[in-house]
C-alpha cells in the first residue's frame, strides 16, 4: 500500500509557538510506581496514572460510534452537519475535481508526489493492468502507484498534522515476512527481523511511524523531505530497538495519529497483534521535534524464511531519539480492545478517547465462555454483561491542561 495525496485548493496552516510540556505533571506509572502495563489478567478497565487525571466511560454503542467518526466528532474535525445521510452527494462534492498523488520516498531522504494520470505513458502502457480511462485510475489506484514507481509502504494507517510546524506523519501499522525480508527492505520501509519471544511475528511486526515536510508547508509542492519519527519495538528487540524503547514507552503497531492544538502533544494509538502478549492496546503521548533532527542510520535484519536464514543492512533517516522524556505511555486499554479516535475541549483540559471493541476474542455469549472482557459494564458504566465500546472523557483532577 503506498500514500496517496488528493490536491485541490491550498490550505492555509495555522502556526502558533511550541509549548514547553512538564512532564512530571503527566501520570506514567501506576500506584506503586512501576511503569504503566497493567497486567493482562487483571486488564479489566481503562488503566491511566492515578495522580492527576479522572477517567469517565459513557458506554455507547458500536452504531453510536461510526456515526460520530462518519461525522467528524470523534477526531478534532468539524462536522459537516449538512453532509449527513447526504451518501454519494456528499461524497461527490468532495472527489469531483482535483488531482490524485502517489508517494515516492527515495533512498537519500528526499521524495516526490507523483500523479496518477492516464496522460502518464507508464499509466496508460501498463502491462499488469489495462486502463479503460481516467475513473479506472482513481479506482485502481493502487495498479496505477505501481506502474509509476510509488513506494510500497507497511500498511498504513491515520495521517495527521503537526500544527507548530506544518509537518505531515503516518503511522505504518506494521507489516509481515511475506512482504517484508531483508532482500525487500526500502529506506523508508527498512526493517525485516524476528521478534524472538512470545507472539513471535516476523517482518515488521511492531511498526513504525514516518513523517514530512514539503518545501514551504504548501499542499500544493510536488517534493518533500523525509524521516522515521519512531520504530515501535518492544524494550528487549535488540537491533530491531533502533528507537531505545524502554518499559515506560515501548509499543507496538501505531493506528491512530493525532495532534493536540492546546500543547503540541502527539498522541499514539495502537492497534496491536504482536505485544498482546505482554501488555494491551495503547495511548502513549510524544513531544514531535522535527523532520531531519536526527540523522542517518543503518538497520541490521535477519529473518528465518522456510528455514534458511536471511540477512541483510538497510540505510535509513531516523528522528532524534526521544527517550522518556519525550514519549511516555498515558494509557492502556482493557483486553481484546482497540485504542482509536481522540479529540479535546479547545483548551486542552478535556480529552475523548475511543475505546473499540474490548473483548474482541470473546466466544458467543450462547456458548456460555466467559467473555474476553466485561468492559466498560465491570466499571459500572452501562449494562453488566457483555463488552461494548464506548468513548472515555478523561480530565486532570485539579482540572488544569492534560500534559501540562
Amino acid at each position: 500500500m503506498s500514500l496517496v495525496s488528493v490536491t485541490m485548493s491550498p490550505q492555509k496552516l495555522d502556526f502558533v509557538g511550541v509549548a514547553e510540556i512538564d512532564w512530571e505533571r503527566v501520570p506514567m506509572t501506576d500506584a506503586d510506581g512501576d511503569p504503566l502495563r497493567e497486567p493482562l489478567a487483571d486488564s479489566e478497565s481503562v488503566v491511566v496514572g492515578e495522580t492527576d487525571v479522572e477517567v469517565d466511560a459513557a458506554g455507547a454503542s458500536s452504531e453510536r460510534l461510526d456515526l460520530l467518526a462518519e461525522r467528524g466528532e470523534l477526531g478534532g474535525v468539524a462536522a459537516r452537519h449538512r453532509d449527513v445521510g447526504a451518501g454519494l452527494t456528499a461524497g461527490d462534492k468532495y472527489l469531483s475535481e482535483g488531482k490524485l498523488y502517489v508517494a515516492r520516498f527515495d533512498a537519500t531522504g528526499q521524495g516526490e508526489w507523483l500523479e496518477l494520470t492516464l496522460a502518464d505513458a507508464r499509466i496508460a502502457n501498463y502491462s499488469a493492468y489495462k486502463f479503460a480511462n481516467q475513473a479506472d485510475v482513481f479506482v485502481n489506484a493502487r495498479f496505477a502507484a505501481d506502474a509509476v514507481g510509488a513506494t510500497k509502504m507497511d500498511r498504513p494507517e491515520w495521517g495527521a498534522v503537526n500544527y507548530r510546524n506544518g509537518e505531515v506523519y503516518f503511522a505504518l501499522t506494521n507489516n509481515t515476512a511475506a512482504n517484508r525480508t531483508p532482500a525487500k527492505v526500502d529506506a523508508a520501509n527498512p526493517r525485516a527481523y524476528m521478534d524472538l519471544d512470545g507472539i513471535k511475528g516476523m517482518g515488521n511486526p511492531h511498526g513504525h511511524i514516518i513523517r514530512f515536510k514539503e518545501p514551504g508547508h504548501q499542499a500544493s509542492a510536488k517534493t518533500f523531505a523525509w524521516d522515521i519519527f519512531l520504530f515501535g519495538a518492544e524494550e528487549d528487540s535488540g537491533d530491531a530497538n533502533l528507537s531505545g524503547l524502554t518499559a515506560k514507552n515501548s509499543f507496538s503497531s501505531p493506528d491512530g495519529l493525532w495532534f493536540s492544538k492546546a500543547t503540541g502533544i502527539c498522541w499514539i494509538q495502537t492497534d496491536d497483534g504482536a505485544f498482546t502478549d505482554e501488555t494491551n492496546c495503547m495511548m502513549l503521548a510524544a513531544i514531535p521535534g522535527q523532520v531531519g533532527d536526527g540523522g542517518k542510520v543503518t538497520v541490521k535484519n535477519k529473518v528465518v524464511v522456510a528455514g534458511a536464514e536471511q540477512t541483510g543492512t538497510q540505510e535509513t533517516f531516523l528522528g532524534a531519539a526521544l527517550g522518556e522524556a519525550k514519549l511516555r505511555r498515558f494509557l492502556v486499554a482493557p483486553l481484546g480492545a482497540e485504542v482509536t479516535g481522540i479529540t479535546e475541549t479547545a483548551d486542552g483540559r478535556t480529552l475523548f478517547v475511543n475505546i473499540q471493541h474490548p473483548g474482541e476474542l470473546s466466544k458467543p455469549l450462547a456458548s456460555g465462555s466467559a467473555p474476553q472482557s466485561l468492559w466498560p459494564g465491570n466499571q459500572g458504566y452501562g449494562a453488566a454483561g457483555r463488552p461494548r465500546s464506548a468513548t472515555i472523557v478523561i480530565t486532570r483532577k485539579d482540572g488544569g491542561v492534560i500534559g501540562l
